[in-house]
C-alpha cells in the first residue's frame, strides 16, 4: 500500500516533486529558459561553419541553375500543366500561381 500511495501522490501533483514544481511557477519560472551570458564558445564556432556551408551551398546552387536549368512543365493533381524552370522554380513559386 505504501507504493500505491506514494505512486497517486506522486501522479496527482503532491509530494516533493509537487511542491518544487509549484514553487517554480509562483517564481514566475517561463519554461525554464534562461539565456547565458556571456554564450558558449562553441555558438560562435557552430554559427561559423553553418555560414561557411550556406554559402557553399548556396554557391553549388546558383552554378546548378546557372548550367543544368532547363524549361520545365510540371502537371498539378488537377491535370493543370504549369510551365517551370529547373533548379529555379520552387514548389512555393508553383503553388503561388495556382489559381
Amino acid at each position: 500500500r505504501t507504493n500505491h500511495t506514494h505512486y497517486l501522490t506522486s501522479v496527482q501533483g503532491g509530494g516533493k516533486d509537487g511542491e518544487k514544481k509549484k514553487k517554480k511557477a509562483a517564481a514566475g519560472d517561463a519554461g525554464g529558459r534562461t539565456e547565458l551570458s556571456p554564450p558558449p564558445g562553441y555558438i560562435e564556432e557552430r554559427l561559423a561553419l553553418y555560414t561557411k556551408l550556406k554559402e557553399e551551398h548556396d554557391a553549388l546552387m546558383a552554378e546548378r541553375a546557372e548550367k543544368d536549368s532547363k524549361p520545365i512543365k510540371v502537371t498539378l493533381p488537377d491535370g493543370k500543366v504549369v510551365e517551370a524552370e529547373s533548379w529555379k522554380t520552387t514548389p512555393y513559386q508553383v503553388a503561388a500561381g495556382i489559381r
